[in-house]
């Protein structure tokens, strides 16, 4: 791989400099390689045209942001809850609120959900208890796990 031989060595100190600089960086000395910037011409350079920018695009509709937000939160909530609390770090005061948003209605889902988990808990603790006697009873009459 071949470098490019655009260095010189100061004469002083021997440090590394590029040639298109006239003191040394290390030491200031000056460099007598150095290569002279070409001067330029005042008024050759033709002004450039004006620049033209595009539009800016419409913000979105609140509403349908915090449509979304209320969704994410009741359907996700494990996502909707670290989603809501970023949100709420940002500067922009529509995400603030839309962050607000999204972390009040995923605490509303996730209590919904512990509610709904016990629930669900408590009707199948009858057919957990009964598959467990079973398992006991299977247990003691071939011998094995004595422990139960």
């Amino acid at each position: 791989m071949s470098q490019r031989s655009g260095r010189i060595a100061c004469p002083r100190c021997g440090a590394n400099n590029f040639d298109t600089v006239t003191v040394c960086w290390k030491c200031s000395a000056p460099l007598t390689g150095a290569a002279q910037p070409a001067p330029t011409a005042p008024g050759s350079v033709a002004p450039a045209p004006a620049q033209t920018y595009a539009a800016r695009s419409a913000p979105g509709s609140t509403a349908t942001s915090d449509r979304a937000a209320v969704w994410l939160g009741l359907l996700f909530p494990y996502f909707g809850l670290p989603v809501g609390l970023v949100f709420m770090m940002l500067d922009d005061d529509r995400k603030q609120q839309l962050g607000r948003t999204c972390v009040l209605w995923s605490c509303l889902s996730l209590v919904l959900h512990i509610v709904f988990m016990s629930a669900a808990a408590l009707g199948v603790r009858e057919l957990l208890m009964a598959a467990l006697q079973g398992v006991r009873g299977a247990a003691t009459r071939s011998g094995g796990l004595e422990g139960l």
